[in-house]
Protein backbone atom coordinates (compact mmCIF):
# COMPACT_ATOMS: atom_id res chain seq x y z
CA UNK A 1 0.00 0.00 0.00
CA UNK A 2 1.34 3.51 -0.72
CA UNK A 3 2.32 6.08 1.71
CA UNK A 4 -0.48 8.35 1.05
CA UNK A 5 -3.25 6.02 1.07
CA UNK A 6 -2.21 4.65 4.66
CA UNK A 7 -1.91 8.35 5.83
CA UNK A 8 -5.09 8.85 4.20
CA UNK A 9 -6.79 5.78 5.78
CA UNK A 10 -5.34 6.65 9.09
CA UNK A 11 -6.67 9.86 9.10
CA UNK A 12 -10.34 8.43 8.13
CA UNK A 13 -9.46 5.62 11.30
CA UNK A 14 -8.75 8.60 13.83
CA UNK A 15 -11.83 10.36 12.67
CA UNK A 16 -14.09 7.47 12.97
CA UNK A 17 -15.52 7.37 9.29
CA UNK A 18 -14.09 4.06 8.19
CA UNK A 19 -15.86 0.18 8.07
CA UNK A 20 -14.52 -3.01 9.46
CA UNK A 21 -13.18 -3.83 5.45
CA UNK A 22 -10.87 -0.57 5.36
CA UNK A 23 -9.77 -0.86 9.19
CA UNK A 24 -8.34 -4.41 8.43
CA UNK A 25 -6.55 -3.17 6.01
CA UNK A 26 -5.08 -0.45 7.19
CA UNK A 27 -4.03 -2.99 10.37
CA UNK A 28 -3.05 -5.43 7.71
CA UNK A 29 -0.86 -2.60 6.27
CA UNK A 30 0.36 -1.46 9.23
CA UNK A 31 1.98 -5.17 10.79
CA UNK A 32 3.76 -6.25 7.62
CA UNK A 33 4.64 -3.52 5.27
CA UNK A 34 8.07 -1.65 6.06
CA UNK A 35 6.59 2.23 7.04
CA UNK A 36 8.26 5.77 7.01
CA UNK A 37 9.47 6.66 10.58
CA UNK A 38 6.54 9.66 10.91
CA UNK A 39 3.89 6.42 10.78
CA UNK A 40 6.07 4.45 13.26
CA UNK A 41 3.95 6.36 16.38
CA UNK A 42 0.67 5.76 14.47
CA UNK A 43 1.38 2.02 13.75
CA UNK A 44 2.26 1.78 18.12
CA UNK A 45 -1.42 3.60 18.29
CA UNK A 46 -3.47 1.41 16.52
CA UNK A 47 -2.31 -1.49 17.13
CA UNK A 48 -1.87 -1.41 21.04
CA UNK A 49 -5.93 -0.22 20.66
CA UNK A 50 -6.56 -3.20 18.33
CA UNK A 51 -4.53 -5.05 21.16
CA UNK A 52 -6.60 -3.65 24.22
CA UNK A 53 -9.82 -4.41 22.25
CA UNK A 54 -9.19 -8.48 22.07
CA UNK A 55 -8.84 -8.41 25.41
CA UNK A 56 -11.99 -9.90 27.52
CA UNK A 57 -13.06 -7.01 29.90
CA UNK A 58 -14.68 -8.23 32.91
CA UNK A 59 -17.62 -6.79 34.73
CA UNK A 60 -17.63 -6.78 38.47
CA UNK A 61 -20.54 -8.66 39.97
CA UNK A 62 -23.38 -6.87 40.92
CA UNK A 63 -22.49 -3.00 39.03
CA UNK A 64 -25.19 -3.41 37.03
CA UNK A 65 -27.66 -3.14 40.59
CA UNK A 66 -25.38 -0.16 41.60
CA UNK A 67 -25.79 1.57 38.88
CA UNK A 68 -29.42 1.37 38.64
CA UNK A 69 -29.51 2.45 42.68
CA UNK A 70 -27.13 4.87 41.89
CA UNK A 71 -28.88 6.49 39.32
CA UNK A 72 -32.37 5.75 41.29
CA UNK A 73 -30.88 8.23 43.99
CA UNK A 74 -30.01 10.55 41.55
CA UNK A 75 -33.56 10.85 40.15
CA UNK A 76 -34.77 11.73 43.62
CA UNK A 77 -32.80 14.56 44.21
CA UNK A 78 -33.42 16.38 40.74
CA UNK A 79 -36.60 17.96 41.83
CA UNK A 80 -34.97 19.38 45.17
CA UNK A 81 -31.77 21.39 42.66
CA UNK A 82 -34.53 22.48 40.07
CA UNK A 83 -36.87 24.02 42.80
CA UNK A 84 -34.20 25.51 44.32
CA UNK A 85 -32.32 26.99 40.99
CA UNK A 86 -35.73 28.06 40.35
CA UNK A 87 -36.20 30.24 43.47
CA UNK A 88 -32.95 31.82 43.03
CA UNK A 89 -33.66 32.74 39.41
CA UNK A 90 -37.43 34.30 40.49
CA UNK A 91 -35.19 36.15 43.12
CA UNK A 92 -33.20 37.64 40.33
CA UNK A 93 -35.90 38.30 38.12
CA UNK A 94 -37.66 39.93 41.43
CA UNK A 95 -34.38 42.51 41.86
CA UNK A 96 -34.09 43.33 38.32
CA UNK A 97 -37.47 44.37 38.04
CA UNK A 98 -36.59 46.22 41.08
CA UNK A 99 -33.74 48.02 40.67
CA UNK A 100 -35.09 48.84 36.81
CA UNK A 101 -38.13 50.83 38.58
CA UNK A 102 -35.73 52.41 40.87
CA UNK A 103 -33.29 53.26 37.97
CA UNK A 104 -36.55 55.02 36.10
CA UNK A 105 -37.62 56.84 39.28
CA UNK A 106 -34.45 58.60 39.83
CA UNK A 107 -34.11 59.69 36.52
CA UNK A 108 -37.84 60.94 36.49
CA UNK A 109 -37.15 62.87 40.18
CA UNK A 110 -33.54 64.47 38.31
CA UNK A 111 -35.28 65.70 35.36
CA UNK A 112 -37.80 67.42 37.65
CA UNK A 113 -35.10 68.55 39.95
CA UNK A 114 -33.38 70.13 36.93
CA UNK A 115 -36.93 71.82 35.84
CA UNK A 116 -37.10 73.53 39.32
CA UNK A 117 -33.62 75.56 39.17
CA UNK A 118 -33.72 78.62 36.88
CA UNK A 119 -31.31 78.85 33.99
CA UNK A 120 -28.66 81.45 34.78
CA UNK A 121 -29.20 84.36 32.64
CA UNK A 122 -26.90 85.43 30.26
CA UNK A 123 -24.09 87.30 30.60
CA UNK A 124 -24.52 90.54 29.25
CA UNK A 125 -21.60 93.59 28.33
CA UNK A 126 -20.88 95.67 30.69
CA UNK A 127 -19.94 98.86 28.40
CA UNK A 128 -21.65 100.31 25.85
CA UNK A 129 -19.16 102.96 24.65
CA UNK A 130 -15.74 100.85 23.36
CA UNK A 131 -13.66 103.52 24.20
CA UNK A 132 -14.99 103.01 28.26
CA UNK A 133 -13.70 99.30 27.68
CA UNK A 134 -10.49 100.16 26.11
CA UNK A 135 -9.73 102.33 29.16
CA UNK A 136 -10.52 99.89 31.73
CA UNK A 137 -8.72 97.53 29.64
CA UNK A 138 -5.10 99.42 29.83
CA UNK A 139 -5.67 100.53 32.79
CA UNK A 140 -6.21 96.87 34.00
CA UNK A 141 -2.90 95.91 32.09
CA UNK A 142 -1.05 98.67 33.27
CA UNK A 143 -1.97 97.52 36.82
CA UNK A 144 -0.57 94.06 36.13
CA UNK A 145 2.62 95.32 34.77
CA UNK A 146 3.34 97.12 37.88
CA UNK A 147 2.50 94.53 39.79
CA UNK A 148 4.78 92.11 37.52
CA UNK A 149 7.70 94.44 37.75
CA UNK A 150 7.22 94.56 41.60
CA UNK A 151 7.30 90.83 42.04
CA UNK A 152 10.52 90.45 40.15
CA UNK A 153 12.73 92.63 41.89
CA UNK A 154 11.60 90.80 45.38
CA UNK A 155 12.94 87.95 43.39
CA UNK A 156 15.96 90.07 42.31
CA UNK A 157 16.65 90.49 45.76
CA UNK A 158 15.84 86.97 47.09
CA UNK A 159 18.95 85.75 44.52
CA UNK A 160 20.97 88.51 45.54
CA UNK A 161 20.43 87.29 49.30
CA UNK A 162 20.53 83.68 48.55
CA UNK A 163 23.84 84.40 46.53
CA UNK A 164 25.77 86.08 49.33
CA UNK A 165 24.44 82.99 51.84
CA UNK A 166 25.93 80.23 49.74
CA UNK A 167 29.03 82.24 49.90
CA UNK A 168 28.82 83.10 53.43
CA UNK A 169 28.62 78.92 53.62
CA UNK A 170 31.14 77.86 51.49
CA UNK A 171 33.82 80.05 53.41
CA UNK A 172 32.52 78.44 56.60
CA UNK A 173 32.22 74.58 54.98
CA UNK A 174 36.27 75.01 53.52
CA UNK A 175 37.29 76.38 56.93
Amino acid sequence: MKVDELERLLTAYYEGNTDECEEERLKQALRTEELPEHLLSDKRIVLAMEDRLAEEVSVPAGLEDRLSKLIDEKDEEEPHFIRRNSDRRNWRWVMGVAATFLLLFGIGWGVMEMKKKPIPPTPQDTFTDPQDAYRVLQATLVDVSRNWQAGLKQMQEAQVQMCIINKEVKQELSK
